[in-house]
């Protein structure tokens, strides 16, 4: 019987590009995100029987791995992105995201350094880490006790680093679905039209070298784990430049004449299920 899956979405890696290669291979999952607080997925979760806890092929969404303890070795994996890249586009993400639990407040906010204040007094900051150390105060704002530091947090995100089936990277994102694709023995091939796509985020050449720096001080225990992470991941790729660049091609003519189809085909089905 096939191992159920796991994918742990750290908020903007390309989850939602994920999130629609995933809708394509697999019928039934259990999605954690319910009104973007994966609190309330979790204690919908735990009302279920073991059984059915350990019937989803899939379980995926934020802060999924909280979930890992009560599966049984389920198939984890996690995408990770360039930790300054990943804090502008949540930044921006959030400014423009009007169903999101922070908009009202950060969408008020006058600059970028007002968000790190924010971010920091609301534990946003080093994500990455946070998330791989199932961490719930960047879910919940507050500390619960006992509150451990973020270098505790970093050695936990190590130790759970070093135990994932799959470390993926954004900036290999081809390479990384062919890697899932093969790991996973999808039937399926994973071609995908990005999604959610944060377009206001500047470019990192333009910011000044002060903020470039004061930056690199926010997301520190994220950089060390990320260097950790792009390691793993290219002990672990053994995906070919030609097989990417093929796959490249596919999904580009997937992009301009199959989406299409396929988008109208699921609304279709929607309006006939309501």
């Amino acid at each position: 019987m096939p191992r159920q899956v796991l994918f742990e979405h750290i908020p903007k890696t390309a989850g939602s590009t994920l999130h629609f290669i995933l809708m394509r291979q697999y019928r039934e999952t259990f999605y954690v995100n319910k009104n973007l607080n994966p609190l309330d997925s979790f204690e919908e979760f735990y009302t279920f029987p073991p059984e059915k806890q350990k019937s989803f092929p899939l379980i995926h969404g934020h802060a999924s791995l909280i979930l890992e303890p009560l599966l049984e070795k389920p198939f984890c994996f996690t995408f990770f992105r360039e930790p300054v890249e990943q804090l502008l586009s949540q930044y921006h993400y959030i400014r423009r995201a009007q169903h999101h639990v922070s908009h009202s407040v950060v969408s008020k906010l006058h600059s970028l350094d007002d968000y790190l204040h924010y971010a920091r007094d609301h534990y946003q900051d080093n994500l990455h880490t946070r998330v791989l150390a199932r961490d719930t105060s960047w879910i919940t704002g507050q500390n619960g006790p006992p509150s451990p530091s973020m270098d505790q947090l970093l050695e936990s995100a190590l130790m759970k680093l070093e135990a994932l089936d799959l470390v993926l990277l954004t900036s290999q994102f081809d390479a990384s679905v062919l890697m899932l694709k093969e790991a996973l023995g999808w039937e399926k091939n994973p071609y995908y039209v990005r999604m959610n796509v944060t377009h206001e985020k500047p470019e990192l050449r333009t910011l000044s070298p002060s903020t470039k720096a004061q930056l690199e001080e926010f997301v520190r225990h994220d950089r060390h784990l990320y260097d950790h992470a792009r390691k793993l991941f290219n002990e672990q790729q053994q995906v070919s430049e030609e097989e990417v660049l093929r796959f490249q091609q596919r999904n580009r003519f997937f992009r301009r004449w199959i989406f299409p189809f396929y988008r109208l085909q699921v609304k279709l089905r929607n309006e006939q299920i309501e």
